[in-house]
């Protein structure tokens, strides 16, 4: 994952959804807590946190995300994502990675994408899935959030696990993000910091 992010490649980071996870190691052992979340994208995935419609509302020129991430043996970075253009359709993402002492790890980025490819990044196998509502505190604050516990199988049969905190009143990337690869933690984000003129 931070060999993408030192890249520049960080859309799917900001979404963090994992639309390209592997398929259910299991159905979950206990059903989600009744809850309001959005309609499935599609057959066969849980319900999104957020609709593109949602997260396109919700943002205006200048949305700025700052994450602490991290994986073993790393030092903690700082991810700052900013909105720089904002359409109907498409958005323009601007991405800086800075190391643990605050050196940037490469130039700032920019990215094409659209909405709905924000959104997929949230697109769960519903068979994988649990959600559950949970507060939350990070740097950034507390907030209610709806918990994404996603639990998948690798190619290479290793358990994926991925927990994602998606705020109520923040449409948009989770505060939280663990995952874990059979019982070891592999990357971190936690929401710092968030402003939207």
């Amino acid at each position: 994952m931070y060999a993408t992010l030192r890249g520049g490649t960080v859309a799917a980071m900001l979404m963090v959804g994992g639309g390209a996870l592997a398929q259910p190691a299991s159905a979950p052992t206990k059903a989600p807590a009744p809850m309001a979340v959005e309609k499935p994208a599609k057959t066969g995935n849980a319900p999104v946190p957020f609709t593109a419609d949602r997260i396109r509302e919700a943002t205006k020129a200048g949305r700025t995300y700052r994450f602490e991430v991290g994986g073993p043996g790393e030092g903690p970075m700082t991810l700052t994502m900013r909105f720089v253009e904002v359409g109907k359709e498409k958005v323009v993402l601007e991405s800086t990675m800075l190391d643990a002492a605050g050196k940037p790890l490469a130039e700032a980025k920019r990215q094409d994408t659209t909405w709905a490819k924000l959104e997929s990044h949230a697109h769960y196998p519903a068979a994988a899935t649990v959600i559950t509502p949970e507060k939350v505190t990070v740097p950034a604050g507390t907030f209610a959030t709806k918990k994404y516990a996603v639990t998948t199988k690798e190619p290479d049969g290793s358990t994926l696990v991925v927990q994602a905190w998606f705020a109520d009143d923040l449409p948009g990337a989770p505060v939280k993000y663990i995952a874990e690869k059979d019982g070891k933690r592999v990357s971190t984000m936690t929401l710092l910091e968030h402003t939207n003129p």
